[in-house]
């Protein structure tokens, strides 16, 4: 039963998908993209000061 409740909850999420749509890839110039505004420490929480938000962004691109 634990299961089938289980893939039932699966089948519910849906399936994930990483692809742009083509209305997505449209408004991309549109998005914002977030970038390091000061140096961040390891485990340091994210904060106005140290974290800027930029309008347009392109974001990182995919061969990193």
């Amino acid at each position: 039963m634990m299961v089938k409740s289980i893939r039932k909850f699966e089948k519910a999420l849906g399936e994930i998908k990483y692809e742009l749509t083509e209305r997505i890839k449209k408004n991309k110039i549109f998005s914002c993209s977030l970038f390091v505004a000061k140096d961040i420490k390891a485990r340091e929480i994210f904060t106005e000061e140290n974290v800027r938000s930029i309008r347009p962004g392109y974001g990182l691109p995919r061969n990193i």
